[in-house]
């Protein structure tokens, strides 16, 4: 016959293992995406430009965990940071929040002008 502490253990482990495997797989609710399209708008007004024009959007995750949906983007227009003017811009963004890094600004020649490590939003 198996003792009553046995038992109770057995049911605690079970409980325990059991929330956290459901912890694990159920996670934070999902919330909506920011589209790519309204990122690449407000960067650009950052940097000047009202009417960019995307080049590309990539969808990607973002290396360390939870692995983010994140996008690379690619835009064209004209691009100031200070006297500074690139003509295409590229940046990287978390699609579950506003969150922009690495945005390099271009010239016509494809010579990079500028680098910013993020975008203070």
């Amino acid at each position: 016959m198996i003792s009553r502490r046995v038992i109770i253990g057995r049911l605690t482990t079970l409980f325990l293992g059991s929330t956290f495997v459901s912890a694990c797989t159920t996670g934070q609710p999902s919330q909506p995406l920011l589209s790519a399209d309204i990122i690449a708008r407000q960067v650009a007004n950052h940097y000047g430009e009202s009417s960019p024009v995307i080049v590309s959007v990539t969808n990607t995750e973002a290396d360390p965990p939870p692995h983010d949906p994140m996008y690379l983007i690619a835009l064209t227009g004209r691009f100031q940071k200070g006297s500074l003017v690139a003509t295409s811009l590229g940046f990287s963004a978390l699609a579950n929040r506003m969150y922009v890094w690495n945005i390099r600004g271009y010239d016509p020649h494809n010579q990079e002008v500028w680098m910013d490590k993020d975008l203070p939003v």
